[in-house]
């Protein structure tokens, strides 16, 4: 399960995508007041249509760190970090927090290797 933040839908319709579109295609709840538990095949489907609607272009052109409010723990610790290997350590190990799924780091001599994967196995 995955709980989606009921700021979810102000922020998608933020960076100009219809949130109302998305949610009514998925059967998500329009108005809720409170957060909302979403399974990981749903999670999976929002992502989906979310990529479909979205341009990360988007995202920048409406993004303003200085007025950025939302305390991601794992990106917090990322960005403490002092290299790009601590960065992806760190999210790996608290990315959980932030979604329904995993992230691991391998490192070997040639190369760094983050997969993503769900804990349920999907």
């Amino acid at each position: 399960m995955y709980t989606l933040s009921n700021y979810y839908r102000k922020f998608i319709d933020r960076i100009g995508v219809d949130s109302e579109k998305i949610y009514k295609k998925l059967d998500l709840p329009l108005n809720a007041f409170s957060d909302v538990n979403i399974s990981t095949e749903k999670y999976i489907q929002l992502m989906d249509e979310l990529s479909m609607e979205f341009d990360s272009s988007l995202l920048l052109g409406v993004f303003d760190f200085d007025k950025f409010t939302e305390f991601i723990p794992a990106i917090y610790a990322a960005l403490c970090a002092e290299n790009g290997l601590e960065a992806g350590k760190r999210v790996s190990k608290f990315k959980r927090l932030v979604g329904p799924f995993m992230m691991s780091v391998e490192e070997n001599e040639n190369e760094i290797k983050i997969n993503f994967y769900f804990e349920d196995g999907k």
